[in-house]
């Protein structure tokens, strides 16, 4: 029989099964997700399905699939690994399309574990497509499908696509992309990917026109040009961010005990993701990092940076980043330096770029016009501003003899330079970044980190990204530059 492609129903469900929700086990997997697809405001139907039958959240529990009256599109089967066969016989005679296999035990386990994965190859040829065993499945926030325990994952779609074969990754970027200002198409943690691959995903999301960014965590792959001409043929479109775990030797030995895969040599990866001109990284961090750049300074190939703002250390030491990454930063020509200086005279000023503006204290209208004159500047590619909140509100507060328990954020500036920073954006069709250290006081730290995710979620919303550091923000826009520049010379 030919494999199922309707990924319609695998992501938005007219049926859910959870096999292995049992009313008596209300920390088992199955009761578990059954709970948070519930609290997640599933839209299709739930259906609990256990031997002991009863009732589970208000849900009646079927004790087979056969019982279950409406159509069922996917099963997730949270049953010990010895009886995952037997459920997924049932799924097969039920007519399920797709399933999602939570169980461990296979493959990363032992040789009986990998006996029994190899037994799970019979299903697909069957007509039951399966994701895992071993993962933590699928998060759809258009119809409120959502992993263990995504319940608190935001229902707002973005466009990006995660594929990875870590569950634990999937949950840590499910809760971390509200913060940085996007959302997911889909999510998908396929774990041990005995039928569903990243090969198959990165096509499908390739061509999904829904998804504008694919980002992937891999640790092995079984068809390694499949792999690569699906990386390939995606990028030519879309970018693709790709993490790949255990490219040393105790990563290895660890991807081994996880998911089964085999991790392999760092360089012939690194060549490989050249060639098909996907965008490496090495953290979730990174990832995420990219993401937000892909997203938010779209077709950028510029080189040249500007820093502007208060310390001079952290702009020196831009300089060198910006270089070991492929960037750099650019003296002004003679009218920028000019305009520059008639604004804010010397001393105290540095107008070479980085344009050290030596007070952290500049009001954003004043900084506005320094990023006017940077931006036009036709070395310039990209503006990259240092906000340091800790200096600029504890320093006013300080200045204007404000009574101790005044709130850092009813003095900050951080909406006037997040509009500040769009408007330039908007106005010049150059890219504009807000650098906000995470520079605290041990008085004021919990304060500080309050008005730092204020300041943070505005800017976001502004369509301004932002980044604790000058070197994360520096290595994330290489990444799109290098990306971008790479895929019109590949064409």
């Amino acid at each position: 029989m030919a494999l199922s492609m309707d990924y319609t129903r695998l992501f938005c469900p007219r049926g859910l099964a959870v096999v292995g929700a049992s009313a008596a086990g209300r920390i088992k997997f199955g009761t578990l997700f059954t709970k948070a697809n519930l609290d997640c405001g599933f839209e299709g139907a739930i259906y609990p399905v256990h031997p002991a039958g009863g009732e589970l959240f208000g849900l009646k529990i079927y004790r087979s699939m056969s019982e279950i009256p409406g159509p069922v599109d996917l099963a997730c089967i949270a049953v010990p690994a010895a009886h995952v066969h037997t459920a997924l016989e049932d799924c097969l005679k039920k007519k399920v399309p797709w399933a999602q296999i939570l169980s461990a035990g296979f493959a990363e386990s032992d040789e009986d574990g990998k006996r029994l994965e190899n037994e799970l190859g019979y299903f697909p040829q069957n007509g039951l497509r399966l994701i895992g065993p071993n993962c933590f499945g699928v998060h759809c926030p258009e119809c409120g499908l959502t992993i263990l325990p995504g319940s608190g994952f935001s229902r707002r779609p973005g466009p990006v696509a995660f594929i990875g074969q870590s569950g634990g990754l999937a949950v840590d970027l499910g809760y971390s992309s509200p913060g940085l200002g996007f959302g997911w198409r889909r999510m998908v943690s396929f774990g041990n990917a005995c039928d569903v691959n990243a090969a198959e995903l990165i096509a499908h999301f390739g061509s999904d026109p829904g998804t504008k960014v694919i980002a992937a965590y891999i640790e092995g792959v079984k068809d390694g040009r499949a792999f690569f001409d699906a990386v390939k043929k995606a990028s030519c479109v879309k970018p693709v961010i790709i993490w790949k775990g255990g490219l040393t030797e105790s990563g290895a030995r660890a991807v081994m005990s996880h998911t089964g895969s085999l991790g392999g040599q760092s360089a012939i990866w690194d060549a490989a993701f050249r060639q098909a001109n996907a965008a490496p990284v090495s953290g979730q961090e990174e990832m995420l990092d990219t993401i937000v750049a892909f997203l938010t300074i779209g077709e950028f190939t510029g080189r040249g940076v500007c820093v502007a703002g208060g310390g001079g250390a952290l702009g020196v030491a831009a300089s060198d980043s910006a270089e070991k990454m492929g960037m750099y930063l650019p003296r002004f020509s003679n009218e920028t330096r000019a305009a520059m200086q008639a604004l804010l005279p010397p001393p105290g000023n540095s107008f070479n770029n980085p344009a050290d503006v030596g007070n952290p204290m500049i009001a954003a209208p004043m900084l506005e016009q320094i990023m006017d004159i940077a931006v036009r500047d036709r070395a310039i590619d990209i503006i990259m501003v240092i906000q340091i909140l800790h200096h600029m509100t504890c320093v006013t507060k300080q200045e204007m003899d404000l009574p101790k328990d005044t709130s850092l954020k009813s003095i900050a500036q951080h909406k006037a330079m997040a509009e500040v920073c769009a408007r330039v954006q908007k106005l010049r069709g150059k890219p504009v970044l807000q650098i906000l250290p995470p520079i605290a006081g041990e008085e004021e730290e919990i304060e500080v980190e309050a008005l730092l995710r204020e300041a943070r979620r505005v800017s976001h919303e502004a369509g301004v990204a932002t980044y604790p550091t000058l070197d994360r923000a520096l290595a994330a826009v290489s990444r799109v530059s290098f990306y971008y520049r790479r895929r019109a010379v590949l064409g």
